[in-house]
């Protein structure tokens, strides 16, 4: 998976990239990601980077 059109992410292409968000909640988020990962993909399925009083509500 490559992100069209932008820079490449940090690490690979993750489900929900952010950076430098302040107040992010984040809820009912739900993904599916394949196994194994595909070349280019990111480990990390959130990547938050500098993201100021952000939470992630699992339900």
């Amino acid at each position: 998976g490559k992100a069209w059109g932008v820079e490449p992410y940090p690490g690979g292409l993750p489900v929900l990239f952010a950076q430098g968000v302040s107040d992010l909640v984040i809820r009912e988020l739900d993904w599916q990601r394949p196994v194994p990962l595909p070349a280019g993909w990111n480990t990390q399925a959130l990547c938050l980077e500098k993201c100021e009083r952000s939470s992630v509500r699992e339900t």
